[in-house]
């Protein structure tokens, strides 16, 4: 009798550990993909990409939009994700081109050439005007650029935060990865391209988007680093190749 109910309690364990380690392997396989790039590749030690998906969580039929998604690194590995059933959508400014001008060429000449990622498209449009239907998205993502739409639209950010709000269904997330700042710097370091730090305070975000009804759902310490000098911009020579303190949140349209 005792080795039958040790041999139901072992069973039992297998039962409810296998579906995580699948949920893990899921997206450790994605990352490993011989299909992803070598320059992507070169990215993954900072970005520690799997942490971050498996934070969020990516299921197969989803509608995911990149927001300043540059070249699609993270669009890329959404793509693999959400599968036929999904799509991709990954949306540049009119600036970003201005300050990078290989970087559309590298987009549909070079990541969506010839179908390569067949479920995903890119979008040239500003972030205060998605050229995208109402309630049409299931996940938004800022990944390291949330801090930039204080010098890309001056005084416009809330028509950014209302037009994400605007394009997320119900029950919609909206994820945030940036450089955090010093305590009760706000916005202030992300006000000047040329001049700022390109950081911006986790809890002025919060408090910016929560006052207009999304519901912080998530945070996550894993891309914290305490050993940042926040006194730096992150592109500055004394943080090459180091992680910042990254906050990472993850919000919810209410339904």
């Amino acid at each position: 009798m005792r080795r039958t109910l040790k041999m139901i309690r072992i069973f039992v364990l297998i039962a409810f550990l296998i579906p995580a380690i699948a949920v893990a392997d899921r997206y450790d396989d994605v990352v490993a993909s011989p299909s992803r790039p070598e320059a992507d590749l070169a990215r993954d030690g900072l970005r520690e990409p799997a942490t971050v998906l498996r934070t969020i969580g990516i299921d197969e039929g989803l509608i995911v939009l990149d927001m300043g998604g540059g070249g699609g690194y993270y669009a890329e590995l959404f793509s693999y994700l959400v599968g036929d059933s999904g799509e991709v959508i990954i949306q540049n400014p009119s600036q970003l081109y201005e300050i990078f001008p290989n970087l559309k060429d590298s987009v549909t000449n070079q990541r969506l050439a010839d179908d390569r990622l067949a479920n995903t498209r890119l979008i040239d449009s500003e972030a205060i005007n998605l050229d995208l239907p109402d309630a049409s998205v299931d996940l938004v993502m800022f990944h390291l650029i949330y801090h930039d739409m204080y010098w890309l639209y001056p005084d416009q950010v809330d028509a950014v935060n209302a037009e994400i709000q605007r394009v997320l269904r119900p029950g919609g997330r909206l994820v945030i990865i940036d450089h955090d700042s010093v305590e009760g710097a706000g916005n202030s370091q992300a006000l000047s391209r040329g001049d700022g730090l390109h950081r911006i305070e986790d809890a002025y975000v919060e408090e910016s988007l929560t006052t207009i009804g999304f519901e912080l759902t998530e945070s996550s310490d894993s891309l914290r680093n305490p050993d940042d000098d926040k006194t730096q911009p992150f592109f500055s020579e004394r943080m090459s190749g180091k992680p910042t303190d990254r906050f990472f949140q993850i919000y919810t349209k209410p339904m």
